[in-house]
């Protein structure tokens, strides 16, 4: 390790994890604090190590990013990852037709759908196999309470506004964080939302994998 965080820069890691749950910088900047200028076979095997061996742990994800202008994000848990983001929501927005509508088996998209008498736009508002309306939320990197929210926002003015069979939401991130567990964890049964993690191989490929969530009592 050619150096470490100063013990200011760990401090203020650990007090903003703590307030927001995470810390989000870009890849270039988590380098520096570490002596390094390109992302490498050390940098991905150094820094998660040293991060992890701190007391408390700091989990690191997001470091083998192509681009040292895309974010790592530090945490105080590990999150489940299957491969490498997009580098932002307008990548992974353009992945969606092609790549990953076919593995939801979901048909006619309708992209920037605005709900009646609102300003929202949805990410994607599709059909499933059986007609039913599915309104896909995309995240390049976690979701968050704020992405569920947004989704139960989205069923609810589906629903008040008729017409759409059986409004469902389907929320995809890059990272199985656990504010997202926790927001869906919470959520009546009725709601019907999916949850799906996706990633990109070494060839370029989208992976998908749905997370599987336990209801709270």
């Amino acid at each position: 390790m050619r150096k470490t965080p100063t013990e200011k820069q760990l401090t203020a890691w650990y007090s903003e994890i703590e307030q927001s749950g995470c810390k989000r910088l870009k890849l270039r900047s988590l380098l520096r604090c570490f002596g390094f200028k390109r992302r490498g076979t050390a940098v991905v095997e150094q820094v998660p190590r040293w991060l992890a061996g701190l007391d408390p742990p700091i989990y690191v994800h997001g470091i083998n990013g192509s681009s040292l202008d895309d974010r790592a994000i530090l945490a105080m848990q590990n999150m489940r990852e299957i491969g490498d983001r997009a580098s932002n929501e307008a990548e992974l927005t353009k992945r969606f037709k092609s790549a990953i509508m076919p593995k939801l088996k979901l048909r006619d998209p309708q992209p920037q759908y605005c709900p009646t008498g609102t300003r929202d736009k949805l990410d994607f508002l599709c059909k499933d196999a059986r007609g039913r309306a599915v309104v896909v939320e995309l995240k390049y990197d976690d979701g968050q309470k704020r992405g569920v929210e947004q989704l139960l926002r989205y069923i609810g003015q589906l629903k008040a506004m008729g017409g759409h069979k059986e409004p469902r939401g389907i929320l995809i991130t890059g990272y199985a964080d656990p504010w997202t567990r926790q927001a869906l964890a919470g959520q009546d049964r009725d709601r019907h939302i999916r949850w799906f993690l996706y990633g990109i191989d070494a060839r370029g490929r989208i992976l998908l994998d749905e997370e599987k969530v336990g209801r709270s009592a």
